[in-house]
């Protein structure tokens, strides 16, 4: 299944979403958004973060050899990265 352009970042976000689920704990004392503790989310958003920062450099310097292929996924990527980190941010003020 070949999929477009447009849908392949919402697939990999809701599939981090889903691997974050993971790291979720029963005993917390906040409240819980759809079955996951935000206090347990920190750690694993940072991470995302940085997975997705350090692909975005990696793609940056590759868009002098193939402008027209990695520019559109650089910018996609730096979009989702940057949304990740002001959730992550946002999370350990509040949450952390």
């Amino acid at each position: 299944m070949k999929l477009k352009p447009a849908v392949l970042p919402a697939v990999l976000f809701f599939n981090c979403l889903n691997a974050v689920k993971v790291f979720a704990d029963e005993g917390s004392v906040h409240k819980r958004f759809f079955g996951v503790d935000p206090d347990k989310l920190i750690a694993p958003l940072g991470a995302v973060t940085l997975v997705c920062v350090t692909t975005v450099l990696i793609l940056g310097l590759y868009i002098k050899k193939n402008r027209k292929k990695f520019l559109p996924w650089h910018q996609r990527l730096a979009f989702a990265a940057l949304t990740v980190a002001l959730i992550h941010g946002a999370m350990a003020m509040f949450f952390g």
